[in-house]
């Protein structure tokens, strides 16, 4: 019996570790979040949640996707670079 590497078993299931690599250390400082909290970063996390929200919901789907309005390319690039940091892969 072979043994299977993590290569091989990501690669029998279709994931690539560009994906499940991140989203094991996100899960790993979730669970140490509680030990490291700050008001402060709760903030900041509420913040950048509203940003990426806007990325991905205004920018990658309204404005991207349908191009349903027209506006400044210095406000596409921004809404594409809030949607990429909320982990939505590229533009093609």
């Amino acid at each position: 019996m072979e043994t299977a590497t993590f290569q091989t078993m990501l690669a029998k299931h279709g994931r690539s570790p560009g994906t499940v690599i991140p989203l094991i250390v996100l899960h790993v400082g979730a669970l140490l979040a509680p030990f490291f909290f700050t008001w402060e970063g709760l903030w900041i996390a509420l913040g950048l949640y509203i940003l990426m929200g806007l990325g991905i919901t205004v920018g990658f789907h309204r404005l991207l996707t349908h191009g349903a309005f027209q506006t400044y390319q210095w406000v596409r690039w921004m809404f594409a670079l809030l949607g990429g940091l909320a982990g939505q892969s590229h533009i093609r």
